[in-house]
């Protein structure tokens, strides 16, 4: 008896950790706009960025700076692995960018540049 209440148990924990991970496939769909943040902390609020996922692999991004100029790139994103996706102007981009991901609640992402630190803290829109 002490034997399947200890099997019964471990299923029950095994269950809920299967369940317990973060599905950033399918939350970063859709729409994000907001500011920039320096590696070091520091926020220009003349930046602006938009991130728009789509759910077969294309992502398009602009940023706007103090002048009223736009920049923009439209290519793919892919996951590297759980919680990081790279960026790819095409399938044969010899240099793609990488963004770690974390999501604090449904309505903010926050992408993060390993390299730099450079962050994008962006909410949700809705339409």
């Amino acid at each position: 008896m002490k034997y399947l209440l200890f099997a019964l148990a471990l299923l029950a924990a095994l269950s809920l950790t299967a369940c317990g991970g973060e599905d950033f496939e399918n939350a970063i769909v859709g729409r994000w706009e907001g500011d920039s943040t320096n590696g070091d902390g520091t926020t220009d609020a003349s930046v602006g960025e938009t991130w728009e996922f789509f759910e077969d692999g294309t992502v398009i991004v602009i940023v706007r700076t103090l002048l009223d100029t736009t920049s923009s790139f439209a290519g793919l994103y892919r996951f590297e692995d759980a919680d990081t996706i790279i960026v790819l102007e095409d399938e044969t981009d010899p240099d793609p960018g990488r963004r770690d991901i974390r999501m604090p609640d449904d309505d903010t992402l926050i992408l993060t540049a390993p390299v730099s630190g450079d962050q994008a803290v962006l909410k949700r829109v809705t339409e």
